[in-house]
């Protein structure tokens, strides 16, 4: 059975559709936004979180720099000290070897005067 004017209600049918696709392109329009809102502070928040990583990297890199500067210095101090005493023990060495030369010098002059003094006494004993 038909009743007139039923196509009529199909034609606003079809309106509503329009409206509906309108409603729905907004929406998604909409919701695309969002989700482009979001993904940006995502992305800035990753950005954040990467600078401060790399802030702390750099924070602990100048750590370590002060350290091996610390760590230097005192190897050069130790160096110095090593080589300071080094020059120390050479200079007691060389007057060590000064004083033997010296008392080898005075045996030799002793021995040399000695004989030369037994001589002496025996060519007085035979006059």
């Amino acid at each position: 059975m038909y009743v007139k004017g039923g196509g009529g209600g199909r034609g606003g049918g079809g309106r509503g559709r329009e409206e509906a696709e309108e409603e729905g392109d907004e929406e998604e329009e909409e919701q695309e936004e969002e989700d482009k809102e979001e993904e940006e502070e995502e992305e800035e928040q990753e950005e954040e979180e990467e600078e401060e990583m790399w802030s702390r990297q750099e924070r602990s890199n100048a750590g370590l720099e002060e350290e091996e500067e610390e760590e230097e210095e005192e190897e050069e101090g130790k160096e110095e000290g090593e080589q300071e005493e080094e020059e120390r023990v050479n200079d007691e060495f060389i007057a060590l070897k000064i004083v033997i030369n010296r008392e080898q010098v005075e045996l030799t002059q002793r021995a040399a005067g000695g004989g030369g003094g037994a001589g002496g006494g025996a060519a007085e004993q035979e006059v």
